[in-house]
């Protein structure tokens, strides 16, 4: 007789009906829970309890029966949601149920760190969580968070037996879109889902041929289906334990195609207007695909509730002209090159890479990304080394003048400081209650400031482990802060749609500037410091006058939010990036489009001038730095 082998278990729960009508009603949960429990039950998943449209107290007592008799020789315990998801105001992810209500997510759905307790009490040694929803990643980052800078996330299950402890796949990153298609008259699956139970369903998925499905080959699977369809998003793997997981045995049967089709964002409401083996890609038509925004909607008592927004735009066929205050006209779209300048791609991040900057002499290029890594190159592209300590998404990068100092912040809450010859770490700044996305060094001494979705900004001096001011005023997230040439005025960028200008000498506000409609992502000041720019989730760059705060130009274009603006240092050009996986330059005398560069396959969203502006350096959503050669771009 056959040994009966540990038993595997899933918990099932989607939502895609609501009464809150500020929530969607999506068309996929349903069918996501159903196929997905089919293949689970055909590779002998013991039991598969299934919940669809619940309750939030009907999903958290499913959650914790679940998981209170689950066993310790279990072979593996799944947990897996399909439904809208939610951030509150401290962008913490809350899974939405049938009576949710969107301004009150923390009273009415479910909360993320919740389903980690249950997780985390639970006799299970081995746990697998897939999460389908909109900023589904954040389930991961607030698993990071705990560990913070006091332990490895892998110490957090050290001693536990070889195939044990928590894995978690999600559809997206934490500020990112799920995407189900609406287009279609037959209601199918979502993207993430569809390639979980392709993968598993067909046996494709086991990727070594070795008759079992680890959650690491599953992973790599499903990232290279969704990444080769249609949809934008890009799926997020966290492992901690031991060993591997294993989610099926199989027998192998050739894989579907994955059809592709319209992809609709898995909205929270409506509104207007890894590197690794590579998979047989599915069959793809080319479509035309939904363009997103980030949309901040307000609670009913004040509460902000941090939803996605599905956002249709036409694709331009010509670019309009820029608006400017002064009464000149920009030149059309047909003015700039049609063609790409020549770029080198720099592979090394394995998730989407966040920021880019080049040191003040030229010979270091630094870049960032949600593989928690920063990594060195030279500008032709040679790889010099690479810095691991954080435990959360790299976003905000600087150099300070000497050249000797790179400063790294991220979603683990923490500054890290590392010597640039040694490539060793200095120290940690620590204060902020929330991810720090944007850092910056004073020109003209090491000041360094930063901003954070706690909505402060902090400034820290040489050699200070805690902050010597906290400049309050923002609503929300501080996205962006650049310091004018002269060291003299700081400017934030605020997810409240504001840019402020502060006085770094005694930390009092010098200015506020509103003209954004939306969040401001990006802010740089003029090589002379007489210009300020910046741009957002308006699809704009916009000029003002620091002097007055007076708006002097709109620079239009992009076709999804501007991430990113940066100046090339003699002050002709100007660079901004953007969701539409497009970089614009702009001539700053006359807002004539130079160029867009188009190599990226997604999101593009940092950017960067080389001090001698031959060199402009990007970072995107695609896991590629690209390095652009601008010697011979048009209108140079």
């Amino acid at each position: 007789m056959t040994a009966a082998l540990p038993r595997r278990r899933a918990l099932l729960i989607g939502c895609g009906s609501y009464t809150d009508a500020a929530l969607a009603d999506l068309r996929s949960p349903r069918r996501d829970v159903g196929e997905l429990r089919r293949v689970l039950r055909e590779a002998g998943y013991s039991e598969v309890p299934s919940h669809i449209d619940c309750t939030t107290q009907q999903a958290k007592l499913a959650m914790e029966t679940f998981l209170q008799q689950a066993r310790v020789d279990d072979a593996l315990n799944m947990v897996y949601f399909s439904c809208h998801g939610l951030r509150d105001r401290q962008g913490r992810l809350h899974f939405a149920f049938s009576d949710t209500e969107q301004g009150y997510p923390g009273a009415t759905a479910v909360a993320a760190e919740w389903v980690r307790d249950q997780i985390s009490a639970s006799r299970s040694k081995s746990t697998v969580v897939l999460v389908d929803c909109c900023f589904s990643g954040g389930f991961i980052a607030g698993m990071q968070a705990r560990s913070g800078g006091e332990a490895d996330v892998d110490v957090l299950v050290q001693g536990a037996p070889e195939g044990s402890g928590v894995a978690v796949l999600t559809a997206s990153g934490e500020r990112d879109a799920s995407f189900e298609d609406t287009g279609s008259a037959v209601i199918r699956l979502s993207y993430f889902t569809e390639a979980v139970v392709a993968g598993i369903g067909t046996g494709a998925a086991d990727m070594n041929r070795d008759g079992r499905i680890t959650v690491d080959e599953l992973y790599e699977y499903v990232y290279h289906h969704v990444v080769k369809g249609p949809s934008p998003q890009r799926p997020r793997k966290l492992r901690m334990g031991e060993g591997s997981l294993v989610v099926a045995e199989t027998t192998l049967v050739p894989a579907p195609a994955v059809q592709a089709a319209e992809p609709v964002r898995r909205a929270a409401s409506p509104a207007p207007g890894a590197e690794g083996t590579t998979v047989p890609p599915p069959d793809t038509a080319t479509p035309t695909s939904p363009l997103s925004r980030r949309r901040v909607l307000g609670g009913a008592a004040g509460a902000a509730v941090i939803g996605c927004a599905t956002v249709l735009l036409r694709r331009w066929g010509d670019d309009p002209p820029s608006d400017r205050k002064d009464g000149s006209t920009a030149g059309p779209a047909s003015d700039a090159g049609t063609a790409d300048p020549p770029s080198t791609v720099l592979a090394g991040h394995t998730e989407q890479a966040w920021g880019v900057t080049f040191n003040h002499n030229g010979t270091m290029l630094a870049s960032s990304g949600g593989d928690s890594a920063v990594r060195l190159w030279t500008p032709a592209g040679d790889k010099v080394g690479a810095l691991y300590g954080h435990t959360g998404a790299v976003w905000g990068l600087a150099f300070n003048k000497a050249d000797t100092i790179l400063a790294s912040s991220a979603g683990d809450r923490t500054i890290k400081l590392w010597d640039t010859d040694t490539h060793q770490p200095l120290g940690d700044l620590k204060g902020h209650q929330d991810w720090v996305e944007t850092i910056a060094f004073s020109p003209r001494e090491d000041t360094l400031a930063s901003g954070s979705y706690d909505g402060t900004v902090r400034l820290w001096e040489s050699g200070a482990t805690t902050a010597r001011a906290t400049l309050t005023g923002h609503d929300s997230p501080v996205l962006g802060v650049a310091f004018n040439p002269a060291g003299n005025l700081l400017a934030s960028a605020g997810k409240d749609g504001r840019i402020r200008v502060w006085k770094t000498a005694t930390g009092r506000s010098a200015r506020v500037i509103s003209g954004h409609d939306g969040a401001v992502w990006g802010v740089a000041f003029s090589p002379d410091g007489t210009v300020l720019a910046s741009c957002g989730e308006d699809r704009k760059v916009r000029l003002w006058s620091v002097a007055t705060g007076k708006a002097l130009a709109v620079f239009k274009g992009h076709t999804d939010i501007a991430v990113k603006v940066a100046y090339r240092r003699v002050g002709d050009w100007l660079a901004s990036s953007s969701d539409d996986s497009t970089v614009r330059i702009w001539e700053t005398a006359s807002g004539r489009l130079v160029g867009v560069l188009t190599g990226h396959t997604a999101s593009v969203r940092g950017v960067a001038f080389h001090p001698e502006g031959n060199l402009l350096a990007t970072a995107s959503a695609d896991t590629t730095i690209r390095v652009w050669n601008l010697g011979g771009f048009p209108g140079r």
